[in-house]
């Protein structure tokens, strides 16, 4: 490979350039005041994108990629916004108490009202689990007549507990856990950890299946004629279901499991006896 030295025949400039295999390749430099130019374009953006927005001017700030500038604007805002929390507590203190005070008890007499119609859709759906009820033991009635046993509860015809745990509220008048007014705690709460199986306290035919605002996930299962009048346990607030309307189930058999919908502080089975479609204590029914 041979080098030479020769001259661009438009600009003049000298070049450099190899001989390989016969071709010759010539080497260009670039002026230097290019690359001066490369240098001075990187300081002007720099400058331009960097130190310009920050630098501060004649008004006392520039808003640039560093935000504020001086000191001097961070304390006009921080002014700005004390003032405005200052205008906020004199309009506060400038209201009567007696107007605050009248509108809680306003607030009050609205939630109140709010959970008088609660409790009345409570009624209301009681008493269509009644009538559903009496449409079933009417119906058993005619099937089965006398052929069923009328005994009292004893350990051969009571009932099993539904779920494992501990009664965590008895049956009886209580004041209510969320709304602290004084009533009828018509089951007892076993509590139990989310998601354990609640199980059919006796064999029965499963009534209803549905979701309650006030009892949640809730199942009814009807266990015919005892002692002259149909006879039904009930399972509330459960997570989910695993029957379904219609559904014939054995003793012991799994319906659900432990939840804590509708009206509930914790997870628990709401467990109630219903002897014609009304509640009663289902402590000595357990076994």
């Amino acid at each position: 490979m041979a080098e030479h030295k020769d001259v661009d025949a438009v600009t003049g400039t000298g070049t450099t350039g190899h001989e390989w295999d016969g071709i010759r390749e010539l080497n260009t430099p670039l002026p230097r005041w290019w690359l001066w130019l490369f240098y001075a374009t990187i300081v002007w953006a720099f400058g331009y994108w960097v130190v310009y927005p920050a630098w501060p001017t004649v008004s006392g700030y520039t808003a640039g990629v560093f935000g504020y500038s001086t000191r001097a604007q961070v304390e006009s805002d921080l002014a700005d916004l004390g003032k405005v929390r200052g205008d906020k507590a004199a309009t506060l203190a400038a209201v009567p108490l007696a107007d605050i005070a009248k509108d809680r008890k306003a607030d009050a007499r609205k939630a109140r009202a709010d959970d008088l119609k609660k409790l009345r859709k409570i009624r209301k759906e009681q008493k269509r689990v009644e009538r559903m009820l009496q449409r079933y033991y009417t119906k058993l009635r005619r099937q089965e007549a006398r052929r069923e046993a009328r005994v009292a509860p004893s350990k051969s015809t009571g009932l099993m507990w539904p779920s494992s745990g501990w009664v965590s509220s008895s049956y009886g008048m209580r004041r209510h856990p969320i709304y602290r007014y004084y009533r009828l705690h018509n089951g007892i709460d076993i509590a139990s950890p989310c998601g354990r199986p609640v199980r059919a306290s006796a064999g029965g035919r499963v009534v209803a299946r549905y979701y309650s605002s006030v009892y949640g996930n809730r199942v009814v299962i009807g266990h015919g004629i005892r002692n002259g009048k149909g006879l039904a346990t009930v399972y509330n607030h459960m997570r989910r279901f695993s029957t379904y309307t219609g559904e014939k189930v054995k003793r012991g058999e799994v319906i659900g499991f432990v939840g804590s919908t509708g009206w509930s502080t914790g997870c628990h089975n709401h467990f109630m006896v219903l002897r014609n479609g009304r509640p009663v204590n289902p402590a000595p029914w357990l076994r």
